[in-house]
């Protein structure tokens, strides 16, 4: 199998993103409450074969846990914004 590399390091800065999940009803109470918030997050990593979000970046707030209270993203919830 071929080494798949797409630039990204985790821990590094990847931008500003707004939280737009597309399943409201399963989040825990404190993603509710960050749904439509502009937030600067860090990639983490992939997620790995067997997690609910296989195969996609997972992200993290940038530099603080105030608003994703150290959950990881999936990029399907992230609308990626311009600087």
């Amino acid at each position: 199998m071929p080494c798949v590399q797409d630039g990204r390091v985790p821990g590094a800065y990847a931008g500003r993103v707004r939280f737009r999940p597309a399943d409201l009803e399963t989040l825990p109470p404190v993603l509710r409450l960050a749904v439509g918030r502009v937030v600067k997050v860090a990639f983490a990593g992939i997620a790995l074969p067997g997690d609910p979000f296989t195969g996609q970046g997972l992200y993290l707030a940038w530099c603080s846990d105030d608003v994703f209270d150290g959950f990881l993203i999936p990029e399907q919830d992230l609308e990626f914004l311009g600087a």
